[in-house]
């Protein structure tokens, strides 16, 4: 008895979605779930080097000294904060969670690259400033 050529389509299409239920929607997942770790440890990292800087310009009173070629502690602390509004805030955070195909994951984590780097040379830029400040004492008292 030969087969209807709409059940050879129909048998090929459940094939079809076994394989991507089975394959392809959990290398989705699984990408997705590192594109969501790697996405929080640089917003952490944006995070700690915005805190260290402000902590600095706080206790060495450097607001307005110049840090690098024409740009202030404070404009650079700025900059930082505009750059993680951008890039690393909210709405790339709904845009990851949203995301289940590859490709657009793809581009995604090129985007997160693009953000690792800058944050290596900002991490660069602020090797000087230590981890936690040192709050100078004005006027020390003697016992």
């Amino acid at each position: 008895m030969p087969l209807s050529p709409e059940i050879v389509i129909f048998i090929a299409l459940i094939a079809a979605l076994v394989l991507y239920l089975a394959y392809i929607r959990p290398k989705a997942k699984q990408q997705k779930l590192r594109l969501m770790t790697r996405y929080r440890k640089i917003r952490n990292k944006s995070l700690s080097l915005q805190d260290k800087l402000s902590g600095y310009i706080l206790a060495n009173d450097k607001l307005n000294d110049t840090f690098l070629k024409g740009t202030t502690y404070g404009q650079y602390l700025e900059a930082l904060k505009q750059e993680y509004a951008l890039h690393l805030g909210e709405r790339m955070y709904l845009e990851i969670q949203s995301q289940n195909k590859v490709m657009p994951m793809r581009k995604l984590n090129r985007k997160i690259d693009i953000q690792e780097q800058r944050l290596k040379k900002v991490e660069k830029e602020l090797s000087f400033v230590p981890d936690k400040p040192v709050i100078p004492i004005k006027n020390p008292v003697v016992l």
